[in-house]
């Protein structure tokens, strides 16, 4: 009869370790995952900014279903293609980013975005919008979007640092 208690206790405490490990691991990735980026999107980035076709928002957050979201940059070189770069925040792991957007170019064209990828963490989302079939030499985008009554909208004009 000792022997089956000790059995039990042994099992029970493993079990209690298991699950403890478990959930620091999960809260570990929760948190760190923001952090470890797709290489190639970071090499990507840093390629377009070389270029000078990555244009800063310099965009203040805006309240957005109860979270912070603003747009940190675009991707833009006068081809028929761009990219939209967001980010939201809230505490929690609710955080989410609307799955389309849309632009309106300054000549009055709206397009929605053809493509997306959001990257969920803990405290934060990121997300990558794509749009194609673009008219050329667009010279600002009004980035929006609403849905059940809440919107945001960020202005991003494409003017080359030292451009007048």
């Amino acid at each position: 009869m000792i022997l089956m208690r000790e059995r039990v206790h042994r099992g029970a405490a493993f079990l209690e370790w298991l699950i403890l490990f478990g959930l620091v691991s999960f809260f570990l990735l929760q948190v760190l995952s923001p952090f470890i980026g797709s290489s190639s999107s970071k090499s990507h980035l840093r390629e377009a900014k070389k270029e000078g076709s990555y244009y800063a928002a310099d965009a203040a957050y805006q309240s957005y279903f109860n979270m912070s979201i603003r747009v940190d940059g675009i991707i833009y070189d006068d081809e028929d293609w761009m990219s939209v770069y967001t980010t939201g925040k809230q505490f929690g792991p609710y955080s989410k980013l609307p799955q389309r957007i849309i632009i309106t170019t300054d000549d009055g064209g709206a397009y929605n975005s053809t493509s997306s990828f959001t990257k969920m963490g803990l405290f934060s989302a990121k997300a990558t919008y794509t749009f194609q079939e673009l008219p050329q030499d667009v010279k600002s985008v009004t980035v929006h979007h609403e849905a059940y009554g809440e919107s945001f909208s960020f202005q991003v004009p494409f003017e080359k640092e030292g451009a007048s």
